[in-house]
């Protein structure tokens, strides 16, 4: 995520979880910096997720969908989002 405003911003984070769980976390990215989400933190590794973000502040994110042994980009989910 990248944050491009002269104030941090708030982040919640809704895994939605194949199994039908839900699970929040907050963040905050500080003021034009960017952070990287590593979903397995939170979750645990081999998790299958989707997420839905809210951020107080306008912010970019993009989804490189990475390799979690690797960090090597498989495909991609598309262009930035700007939320």
């Amino acid at each position: 995520m990248q944050n491009a405003n002269d104030s941090d911003a708030h982040i919640t984070v809704r895994f939605l979880k194949s199994d039908g769980t839900e699970q929040d976390e907050n963040y905050v990215v500080g003021a034009n910096s960017r952070w990287t989400l590593d979903a397995s933190k939170p979750l645990g590794q081999g998790v299958d997720s989707s997420a839905i973000l809210e951020s107080d502040v306008p912010v970019v994110a993009s989804d490189p969908c990475t390799s979690p042994t690797s960090r090597t980009p498989r495909a991609t989910a598309g262009p930035e989002a700007m939320m």
